[in-house]
């Protein structure tokens, strides 16, 4: 699959048991239909902080 954003490669990295595409250079992340939701539905504390951690890998 290719990114959206800049045509670079993606790759399916695992976040809190969901698959998610990062971008292999531009590092955005893409979220299918209903992830954001599955993601925000566990209702665990320090959610952003997490979220945060998908960008340094």
């Amino acid at each position: 699959m290719r990114c959206p954003k800049c045509g670079m490669e993606m790759v399916e990295i695992t976040f809190e048991d969901i698959k998610v595409d990062k971008c292999s250079a531009c590092l955005g992340v893409f979220f299918d239909n209903g992830e954001v939701d599955r993601l925000i539905d566990t209702n665990k504390p320090g959610f952003l902080s997490r979220m945060a951690s998908i960008f340094r890998e």
